[in-house]
């Protein structure tokens, strides 16, 4: 992501937790004022749980159900670690970038957004630069289980593809493989707490459509030249919208037809009107960027 979002989360302030002063008197006791006995510190496991974990004061988990869509981020969460606090959670992360390349000036910031069914989560964004001058960012998702914190879902901008949260812990994300192969893509944590995919649509132009069947054209791409195919990824299956340019070798059409049926896809009229319905059976409206983030300032 070419932004690095740090704007305050208003209403939760993590600093000024403090314990608070009771007074007690018991029955049967005398009459006569005593002095006010001052209660213990409030027990971490009495706070919010998601202050808890950014204080430091407890650990989280990997849930069983943990899903990740990461680039930069090889074999994460390490290999064995079931267990760690926020501190430990940011040196994953750290030393988790591939290739050996490094981040510089990472920042670390988090929030509370709701799911669009209204379950709370905590969301952390880690932004720096890596070794090599491009940007970096990666999106981490926790939800509380009956008390304990656990890691659900993580992402991560590649070089020429990027993913953004959105309001309602919506996922967006635009990519490209080539000038003429390029995706978006629109996801989602549940009221659940985990990872949910709506769609996926790969759209292929002109010569990039026949190598899409390169096993049936090799490199006999020029007749798609005018052509675009839209493929569509759902939970539901595969599909394809085919516009095929004027003048187009129906022979060669046909062909790419049975290659992409034989890929299990169905063909549709407007893959554009088939979005539009998935977004609406899950409730999705006008997608916007979420920015309401505080920085975390507990690193150490």
């Amino acid at each position: 992501m070419k932004r690095i979002l740090a704007l305050a989360l208003a209403g939760l302030t993590l600093l000024s937790l403090s314990a608070c002063q009771l007074g007690t008197g018991g029955a049967g006791e005398s009459a006569v004022p005593s002095a006010p006995v001052s209660a213990p510190p409030e027990a971490p496991a009495d706070k919010d749980l998601f202050a808890s974990f950014l204080a430091g004061e407890t650990t989280a988990q990997v849930d069983d159900g943990f899903r990740a869509d990461l680039n930069f981020l090889d074999a994460f969460p390490a290999e064995g670690v079931q267990e760690f606090s926020l501190p430990e959670l940011t040196q994953m992360v750290r030393d988790a970038v591939t290739w050996d390349i490094g981040i510089q000036d990472l920042k670390v910031f988090y929030a509370q957004p709701e799911t669009l069914g209204g379950r709370q989560m905590l969301a952390l964004e880690y932004a720096g630069t890596l070794t090599d001058s491009q940007p970096f960012d990666a999106y981490l998702i926790l939800g509380d289980y009956d008390g304990q914190v656990r890691l659900t879902y993580a992402t991560d901008s590649f070089y020429r593809s990027f993913t953004e949260l959105d309001q309602n812990l919506i996922f967006s994300g635009h990519g490209s493989s080539g000038a003429g192969d390029e995706y978006d893509w629109l996801d989602y944590i549940d009221d659940t707490g985990h990872y949910r995919s709506v769609y996926q649509v790969e759209t292929l132009y002109d010569q990039w459509v026949a190598m899409y069947a390169y096993d049936v054209f090799e490199m006999n791409t020029e007749w798609a030249v005018g052509c675009t195919c839209y493929i569509l990824t759902t939970e539901d299956g595969a599909f394809y919208q085919l516009d095929v340019g004027e003048g187009t070798d129906p022979e060669k059409v046909a062909l790419l037809r049975e290659h992409l049926a034989g890929q299990g896809m169905t063909e549709i009229d407007s893959v554009a009107d088939r979005v539009a319905q998935l977004k609406a059976e899950r409730g999705i409206g006008e997608v916007t960027p979420f920015e309401d983030w505080t920085p975390w300032e507990n690193e150490g």
